[in-house]
């Protein structure tokens, strides 16, 4: 594992089979989807295509604001990083796990995520999402 400034560098990710679709385009499957459980885990996949050349200036913004920071201590959030693409120096991959959809969904609406918006608005073009609702883990 690579660091970068005190945040995990995972080279994992190729970036070659992203989604189509315009700059600024979201796909999220929402809440209100049949099946879907905002008491369970969540895990968000969340890749971003950078404008050309600018993924480090993403990253640095995002670290110069403590962004991680802020959301890795909201109540229920389990993981939240950020993988880099070996192939593609424009693509990240950021990879969210949440106790339940509901945490999830508080976590939207704090004020670093507005900051967040802001930096992505200066240095991303694209952002896909992937929502995978988890099992519960069971007790023993």
């Amino acid at each position: 594992m690579l660091q970068r400034q005190g945040m995990p560098v995972f080279m994992l990710f190729a970036g070659k089979d992203m989604p189509a679709g315009g700059a600024g385009e979201v796909r999220f499957m929402t809440e209100q989807r049949k099946g879907m459980n905002r008491m369970k885990p969540v895990l968000l996949l969340v890749t971003y295509t950078a404008k050309p050349g600018m993924r480090e200036n993403f990253l640095q913004e995002v670290e110069e604001n403590r962004i991680l920071e802020a959301i890795r201590g909201e109540d229920g959030c389990i993981s939240y990083d950020y993988f880099l693409a070996a192939e593609d120096g424009d693509c990240l991959l950021l990879v969210e796990k949440w106790a339940t959809g509901e945490q999830q969904q508080t976590h939207m609406a704090q004020p670093h995520m507005k900051t967040l918006a802001e930096i992505k608005g200066r240095w991303i073009a694209q952002t896909s999402i992937e929502r995978i609702d988890l099992e519960e883990e069971k007790q023993n």
